[in-house]
């Protein structure tokens, strides 16, 4: 997950986490196109949300991570895994 505007502001953070993803899909093309010469599939996939998130960590004394929840990428994240699910049952 990458997170624009957090912890170092910027005005344009929509416009900048749209160019990654962007930029993103076209290398995975790149890549594709190779390892499909191999026999292999890739798949991928980008989600954009905007708006406030919770941001924080979790944890204990020896293991820390730092997270960010909001309920659209849950929503978001759980309508990718039910899609790949469905994909596997044809």
């Amino acid at each position: 997950m990458i997170v624009f505007n957090d912890p170092i502001p910027c005005a344009d953070h929509t416009e900048r986490a749209v160019r990654l993803a962007i930029e993103m899909r076209d290398k995975v093309e790149e890549l594709s196109q190779h390892w499909g010469r191999q026999g292999y599939n890739l798949g991928f996939g980008i989600g954009i949300a905007a708006g406030y998130a919770t941001l924080g960590q979790i944890g204990f004394e020896h293991r820390r991570e730092s997270t960010r929840h909001d309920r659209r990428r849950t929503k978001s994240c759980t309508c990718a895994c039910a899609t790949k699910h469905d994909r596997g049952k044809s």
